[in-house]
């Protein structure tokens, strides 16, 4: 019972680290975009710069979801 609690929240809160970092690379890059818009180089340029760094973390937590779960399993 223990044990199935903790592998639900475990995958509860890597389903929410990865929908949480791609929803904030998607605010931050058009936050980004429109500080560029708005002649604010040097801010805008490095929000559109930390977006794929969002993008990648996220991406790399969706493809390694089984593994980081997997674990209590074993």
């Amino acid at each position: 019972m223990l044990d199935r609690l903790i592998a639900r929240s475990l995958t509860a809160l890597i389903v929410s680290l990865i929908s949480g970092l791609a929803a904030a690379s998607l605010i931050i890059g058009y936050y980004g975009l429109m500080q560029l818009l708005t002649g604010q180089m040097t801010r805008g340029g490095v929000l559109i710069a930390v977006s794929p760094l969002l993008i990648g973390i996220s991406f790399l937590l969706i493809r390694n979801r089984e593994d980081l779960t997997d674990q209590l399993h074993c």
